[in-house]
């Protein structure tokens, strides 16, 4: 008896707790102002769902608001990022309840945006200032969420190992990978290769196309990208888009109004 009574609390709270519909993408924005709901944000939304692949899900996405003005993020004088490492984490665990990510937006006046992972179950996250874009944004979310690794470098600084360039799908230090030929073969996209350039050198790492949004931030995301994003949306969804078809249907911006909730 003792045990059926502690299952159904367990299910009575993991139901209240839970505010996220199982296939579903909740992405929350955070700031300390309120003004950033009605300015920022709904442009930002739209955008982000304009974007291919990103636009075939855009009935997945699901945006919500949280104003916290405790929330203190700076920008030290190396303009680097500085924010409540325990204050940030235990706001995405125990009051937004694990979104599948989460974008801080910065105050200062600054052009600046990171995006990566937070504790021991990697929550994605991106900081960004208001002034960065939707180009911008979009690259950070691609760290955040996809792990996917930057594709720019130019300068032999220095060689990355072959596990730091593993944790990124969309580079390698060996021009060889099947999965490349076999989406160039399909795409039937001659401009698929081998680049030099990635995590910010371009010694022994290995990008697969000359313009995407991992490179410049702005423009489109290539078609290796495409894939891997393609792969974890349909994970996080139940549905199943493959490239060559995905890349078919993909339509023209429809400068889709996403709805916005307000977590009290």
């Amino acid at each position: 008896m003792i045990k059926k009574n502690s299952f159904f609390m367990f299910f009575i709270l993991f139901f209240f707790v839970t505010q996220y519909n199982f296939g579903e993408i909740p992405i929350i924005f955070v700031s300390s102002e309120q003004e950033s709901l009605n300015k920022e944000i709904p442009s930002l939304c739209s955008e982000i769902l304009n974007y291919f692949p990103l636009s075939l899900y855009y009935t997945k996405f699901k945006f919500h608001f949280y104003y916290d003005q405790e929330l203190q993020i700076t920008v030290n004088h190396y303009q680097q990022i500085d924010y409540p490492y325990q204050f940030v984490l235990d706001l995405i665990e125990k009051k937004l309840n694990n979104p599948e990510l989460t974008i801080f937006l910065l105050k200062e006046d600054v052009f600046l945006a990171k995006g990566g992972n937070i504790g021991k179950q990697h929550h994605p996250v991106v900081f960004v200032s208001q002034q960065a874009g939707a180009g911008i944004l979009l690259h950070e979310i691609m760290h955040a969420l996809f792990d996917l690794g930057d594709e720019y470098g130019n300068r032999p600084l220095f060689k990355p190992t072959e596990s730091e360039v593993s944790r990124y799908p969309n580079l390698t230090t060996v021009p060889d990978q099947p999965l490349w030929e076999k989406i160039k073969q399909e795409m039937k996209d001659p401009l698929l290769n081998y680049y030099a350039g990635g995590l910010g050198t371009s010694w022994g790492v290995y990008h697969s196309y000359p313009h995407c949004i991992m490179n410049q931030a702005q423009g489109e995301l290539c078609l290796v990208c495409c894939y891997y994003v393609l792969k974890k949306l349909n994970q996080l969804t139940g549905l199943d888009w493959q490239l060559p078809e995905a890349y078919l249907y993909q339509k023209e911006q429809t400068n889709y109004q996403p709805k916005i909730n307000i977590i009290e």
